[in-house]
């Protein structure tokens, strides 16, 4: 496993598209997103057998609709975002934060800015049962000056003797407080399996912490809107943040 300090981080966020109900025209979007400034090459002076792939970790938020999200088409330019609505009951608006990481060291980015959590366990019942999580704080507030991204992937931590579903996670503001987005934040969640079981999830939560570096704007790639059964693809202009991973 590579040391955060050996990274190269990209994150941003996509604005909310529409979601109609699962197994509608229109349930799935497709996004293609552009990494600004894109990867760098293969770095020739890492040891032979490191993996230099990117991995990229995609997070619905600020919606009611369990949009499952997957990173497709991965290059060292940009991704494309597949998300398709899970839920048959509900249709809505989704936005999704994203990060991508690669194992090689990046010299000369700003620092990055992190805050991680580990959720508490919830059992789920069966298919589109829900839970939330209303508040989780941050220990520090964030630099309110700059862009936050926060990503959610499920575990099964401490979870003994029980199954672990498939649940889909949607990051939001803190229930009940919003504008407080530098303070914490609330997470929904959907049973999408077919199974009855306990899940959790560990959350991070990035940003730049270098006032003097100013953000960077992903590229447009206008390639049209291209309709097909039950599936919508868009083009984004996500914004992305080049940083230097805390030391």
């Amino acid at each position: 496993m590579n040391k955060v300090r050996d990274t190269t981080i990209r994150y941003g966020s996509i604005p909310a598209r529409h979601f109609n109900r699962s197994n509608q025209s229109g349930d799935t979007r497709f996004v293609d997103v552009a990494f600004n400034p894109p990867f760098g090459p293969p770095n020739p002076g890492k040891p032979k057998g490191v993996a230099q792939a990117i991995s990229v970790v995609v997070t619905p938020k600020s919606g009611s609709v369990p949009a499952v999200a997957m990173a497709v088409d991965v290059k060292s330019t940009g991704f494309t975002l597949r998300a398709r609505n899970a839920d048959p009951t509900i249709e809505g608006d989704v936005a999704f934060d994203w990060l991508a990481v690669l194992g090689v060291f990046e010299l000369d980015a700003p620092p990055l800015d992190a805050r991680l959590s580990v959720l508490q366990a919830k059992h789920f019942g069966g298919f589109l049962d829900r839970h939330r999580w209303p508040r989780i704080w941050f220990s520090t507030s964030f630099d309110p000056s700059f862009p936050r991204v926060l990503l959610l992937t499920e575990n099964n931590l401490n979870i003994q003797g029980d199954r672990n579903p498939a649940i889909v996670a949607v990051a939001d503001e803190l229930e009940s407080l919003p504008g407080l987005q530098t303070d914490g934040f609330s997470v929904h969640t959907t049973n999408v399996d077919t199974i009855a079981g306990s899940s959790d999830f560990y959350a991070a939560a990035f940003t730049s912490s270098n006032p003097a570096t100013p953000t960077g704007q992903a590229t447009r790639r206008r390639c049209g809107s291209i309709m097909v059964p039950s599936r919508t693809r868009t083009t984004t202009s996500g914004t992305s943040f080049p940083v230097r991973p805390i030391r």
